[in-house]
């Protein structure tokens, strides 16, 4: 039962986790083809976000799984057999107490220790990307738009310092 349990939070927290983080992946890739983030950092944002995830998913994949295991042994008849043979409902929460504790004991570390270094990591990417020069976002022959103007730069400098061609028009 305890296994039963474990697996089902397993493959539903990674649907979730796959469902929440796609959604946020979509967001960063509009906020990087506006060019105010590096392609190359969505993935480590991504990584640094997941223990906030995490945090906030597991007890609703448990949640959710203790609800779809016992809801197929009540459906199939199950838990009749189960109680019949002498097997209490309190008798399977208790064999259900070792899963349940390693999964507070994981929560509580997201929770003291993870999230608060995820969102420090993801927090220090944004700075560093705030920092970033704004020639090292311009690709040449790429159109850029921020607000009402769009930016073509033709081409730029050996050392990414000056740009040979640049147009600048507003909406």
């Amino acid at each position: 039962m305890t296994q039963q349990v474990a697996s089902t939070t397993a493959l539903v927290l990674g649907f979730l986790v796959v469902m929440m983080l796609g959604g946020r992946l979509i967001r960063y890739f509009g906020i990087a083809a506006e060019g105010r983030l590096d392609v190359s950092l969505l993935f480590t944002i991504i990584g640094y976000n997941l223990p906030y995830f995490l945090e906030l998913i597991l007890p609703l994949a448990f949640f959710i799984a203790l609800m779809l295991v016992f809801g197929r042994l009540y459906v199939d008849q199950e838990m009749a057999v189960i109680n019949a043979s002498g097997v209490s409902r309190g008798k399977l929460a208790r064999l259900m107490t070792p899963l349940i504790l390693a999964l507070f004991v994981g929560e509580a570390a997201l929770s003291v220790v993870g999230k608060p270094w995820g969102v420090r990591s993801s927090e220090a990417v944004w700075q560093q990307q705030a920092l970033t020069s704004a020639f090292d976002l311009i690709r040449p022959n790429e159109f850029i738009s921020s607000g009402n103007y769009h930016l073509y730069v033709g081409s730029l400098s050996d050392d990414k310092k000056k740009t040979a061609r640049c147009d600048l028009d507003p909406i």
